[in-house]
Parts: C-alpha cells; structure tokens; sequence
C-alpha cells in the first residue's frame, strides 16, 4: 500500500508488517478465537515467538508441512507463481511505488539451483511447533484430501487452536 524507494525502506516496511502480524494474532489469542490459521514464509526465528504465545494463550499448535510430489513439480508451481500477474511486484524490485501501477517491473523465477538446496535441506521449514502434520499434494484432489485431513485435526482438537 505504500510502497518503498530502496532496500533500507522495504526492510522497515517489512519489520512493521511483521511487528503487526504478532500484534494481531495475539489480540487473536486475547479474544480466545477457536481456531486461527496462519499461512506465512516462517523460518526457525519464528519458533519461539510461536512456542511463547501459543504457551501464553494455552493454544493447541498444529504445524503442517505441504509437499509436492516430485521437486520438478515444486519448481514448476514456483515458476507458475513467480510469473503470475497476480504476485505482487515487491518480491523483485528494490523500489516500488503501487501509486505509479508499476507493470514495467521484469518478473523473475527464483533459480533452480537456489530452490533444490531448499527443498532437499527444508530450510524454510526447519521448524516445528506443537504437533506436525506432514502432507503430500500431488494434483488439486490431493489438496481436497489435506484439507480434510487438517480439518479433522482441528476439530478434533479441543477449544483453542492455531
């Protein structure tokens, strides 16, 4: 929404987004919410503001992990995803102004290479809190099937989960 002109503002741009993100899932937790589902790139820098608040509120945790079958079916949904108009330009751009409707913004695929060392290492899931649900989606009725299987989870679990 309002957009940066270099890397030092898109880092403190990126900082308040977060410092909001922990703001409003604990005014969640406050409020007692059922269930809140939190869909986000975490990293092991997260598993102890999760442990921490999810302790604090008495939260049940579940941590589901969704894989491809296959990496070249992974590379190929990033491809997909990192070409689509309907990504946001910020993730290739140093400076970005959503004022100026920047199109002319190159769109990039993040390298091959750079990808299998995540994928096989995990390294954007090296983390678990509470209890962990490990999930392979081959096509979209795979996915139905993950979705399922998390809802059991869910309802399943008690009064407060996230």
């Amino acid at each position: 929404m309002i957009g940066f002109h270099d890397k030092k503002e898109k880092k403190r741009n990126r900082t308040i987004a977060l410092n909001c993100f922990k703001k409003i899932l604990e005014e969640c937790m406050k409020r007692e919410d059922k269930i809140i589902v939190v869909d986000y790139p975490f990293k092991s820098i997260w598993k102890d503001f999760f442990d921490k608040i999810s302790g604090k509120y008495d939260y049940d945790v579940l941590t589901v992990k969704l894989y491809g079958e296959t990496f070249e079916q992974v590379y190929e949904r990033a491809c997909e995803r990192d070409l689509s108009e309907e990504r946001s330009l910020i993730h290739e751009s140093d400076s970005y102004h959503p004022s100026k409707n920047e199109k002319n913004i190159r769109r990039k695929v993040q390298s091959e290479d750079v990808l299998r060392k995540i994928y096989e290492s995990e390294a954007r899931t090296d983390f678990i809190v509470g209890k962990e649900l490990k999930l392979v989606n081959k096509d979209k009725e795979s996915l139905e099937e993950c979705f399922t299987k998390i809802e059991r989870w869910v309802l399943k679990e008690g009064e407060k989960t996230i």
